[in-house]
């Protein structure tokens, strides 16, 4: 419409003028010895409009020819930009497909006619990362560090996850060192260093971190709780010398009082202090926690501290048999409290009893034990097979789906880390 409109106007002026003309063409005398111009007006203008069209084009021509050579740069530069656009793009689609060799050689493309390259050697070494060639990441790396500038958060952090995919977890933790120094509390860098000091065990150092974690929000609270457990549980495990029940105490006066009345921990912490010889106290935590919720674990474990009143031990479980009623680790108790208090007869019937209800190796050791005692060896040795029997097909079932469980919990704990 509007291309119409403007021809209709043009046709309209040049109507116009050629009427005027028509009318009053005008008269042009131009003089210089010998010569003698003579026209009408309409044609001399025409002579000077073609004079300065003609006259523009030329200097235009002469402009272009002489801008010629930087024109010709410009446009090899802008082609060169724009193909270096593209094979990054490809490159990055590349990447997100899994299809490392072409992004690598997209990205290397891409890296010789862009102003910034930092991405480029970023997402380069991703490439590098999946093709399993450390070396050339490790160069790709040094690259974006040199062309990053001063700020090197963003490359030190990539080369931190590719490290700890890669399974290089003391370098990554010297690169977190490094961002640590400059960047203290960057939550990503934390989570990350959460992360490395679980691979590595160093579990007095995620205990001093896992604090500050949680007033920041860095993960949410289900998974910081569940890591808070794994890493106090791996604490209290850690060996300790006979006559360490002080270290002992600290340790645990240092787990929070909701991580105290975890199950898992309180079987940890009851372990420890059978073995520094503490049974009236572990006896005591043993019967408060079951008291509270019910574990066949922290029961088996009951039957297994040396009560300076078995007596009393024994009746505080015969208690719980009313109670709770069988189960093979609870009888497995009774055996070994009713053979501590030296109840023959009884002993005898809660072990057979346990094992009716669930065959253990323990709980064969027990009645061996018990049979030994009496003089019948022959019924304790016919134990004592049973429990290398139960040991071996334990050994056995262990072996069959040690790889499927390897692929399940590779890199995890009990508590899914």
């Amino acid at each position: 419409m509007k291309t119409l409109f403007g021809v209709l106007l043009l046709l309209f002026v040049a109507a116009s003028v050629t009427l005027m003309v028509y009318k009053n063409p005008g008269y042009v005398l131009i003089t210089r010895e010998p010569y003698v111009l003579e026209t009408s007006l309409a044609v001399f203008l025409l002579i000077a409009a073609a004079f300065f069209a003609i006259l523009y084009f030329c200097v235009r021509l002469l402009v272009r020819i002489v801008r010629a050579p930087h024109s010709l740069t410009r446009w090899r530069q802008t082609r060169r930009t724009r193909k270096a656009r593209e094979a990054f793009l490809n490159g990055l689609t590349q990447l997100f497909a899994g299809e490392w060799l072409k992004a690598e050689k997209q990205l290397v493309a891409s890296l010789h006619a862009t102003d910034s390259p930092f991405l480029g050697y970023l997402a380069a070494a991703l490439a590098a990362q999946g093709q399993g060639d450390t070396d050339k990441r490790d160069q790709y790396l040094s690259q974006a560090h040199q062309h990053g500038g001063a700020d090197t958060l963003a490359t030190d952090l990539t080369q931190t996850q590719l490290q700890l995919l890669a399974g290089q977890n003391e370098q990554a933790l010297a690169t977190l060192t490094r961002v640590q120094a400059s960047h203290p509390q960057q939550a990503h860098a934390m989570r990350l260093l959460i992360e490395t000091y679980r691979r590595l065990r160093d579990w007095q150092n995620l205990a001093r971190l896992l604090p500050e974690a949680r007033r920041g929000r860095l993960l949410p609270d289900a998974e910081l709780d569940a890591l808070e457990r794994s890493t106090q549980r791996e604490l209290l495990n850690l060996p300790l010398p006979a006559g360490a029940l002080d270290t002992l105490h600290r340790a645990w006066s240092e787990v929070s009082e909701s991580a105290r009345r975890h199950q898992d921990l309180i079987l940890v912490y009851a372990r420890q202090l059978i073995v520094q010889n503490a049974m009236d106290e572990c006896t005591a935590l043993l019967v408060t926690a079951l008291e509270r919720q019910w574990d066949e674990r922290l029961v088996r474990l009951y039957g297994e501290a040396r009560d300076t009143q078995p007596a009393a031990q024994l009746e505080t479980a015969e208690e719980w048999l009313t109670r709770h009623g069988e189960s093979p680790a609870l009888l497995l108790t009774l055996g070994r409290l009713a053979r501590r208090n030296q109840l023959t007869e009884r002993a005898r019937g809660y072990l057979e009893k346990s094992i009716a209800l669930g065959a253990t190796a323990e709980a064969h050791a027990e009645l061996g034990l018990l049979f030994e005692e009496a003089g019948d060896s022959g019924s304790a040795l016919r134990h004592y097979r049973q429990v290398l029997d139960l040991c071996r097909q334990r050994q056995q079932s262990v072996l069959s789906h040690q790889p499927r469980a390897a692929l399940e919990t590779s890199g995890t704990n009990d508590d899914g880390y």
